[in-house]
């Protein structure tokens, strides 16, 4: 697959948002973005953002939306997203969101649940699923298991390998918690 196709599957991904989603909010400060912007993260393409161009860091792929999209998807303008470029950060995450689905069936039990609910989000979105509250649940859900993940490492590179065995037992609990409450 090329890395074309590959930001192309990423931008389908925000097509599905935009038709079932209403569209977000775009902070006004940025003075030289005067049209809509997609309503999901530019980076990963998921619904994970409450406004656009709001420094919001997406909980999925750690993007800080500074207003960055695919008008400039190839600049780096340093700031939050450090030398990253839009797209060499789309390229990234899509490797390592695409590894996290591919081996969740011989991961580690902390590996396992994100990579098989990421697989049955991008299943969901594959079949045009119009059903916006399954949609936004398994989004609530992705979240909470990435989000325990930063707490544990502070680096902002996504990273499922530096978990500790005593790690995985202490965040296990609490994830079949936040599943079994139907989230």
């Amino acid at each position: 697959m090329t890395d074309q196709e590959r930001i192309s599957d990423i931008l389908k991904r925000r097509e599905y948002f935009d038709l079932y989603f209403p569209p977000i909010e775009m902070c006004d400060a940025r003075q030289d973005i005067s049209y809509r912007l997609s309503n999901s993260c530019p980076s990963c393409g998921y619904l994970t953002l409450d406004a656009r161009c709001s420094w919001e860091i997406c909980t999925f792929c750690f993007w800080e939306d500074d207003g960055q999209d695919n008008h400039d998807a190839n600049q780096v303008f340093g700031g939050p997203n450090s030398d990253y470029s839009l797209t060499a950060h789309r390229l990234e995450v899509y490797h390592w969101m695409t590894d996290l689905k591919a081996n969740w069936v011989t991961a580690n039990p902390i590996e396992k649940s994100p990579g098989h609910e990421l697989t049955k989000l991008d299943d969901y979105i594959s079949r045009n699923e119009p059903d916006e509250q399954l949609i936004l649940n398994q989004i609530t859900l992705l979240s909470r298991l990435f989000s325990e993940f930063r707490k544990i490492n502070s680096d902002s590179t996504p990273s499922w390998k530096f978990l500790t065995e005593k790690q995985i037992t202490e965040i296990k609990p609490a994830y079949n918690k936040s599943a079994t409450r139907g989230l």
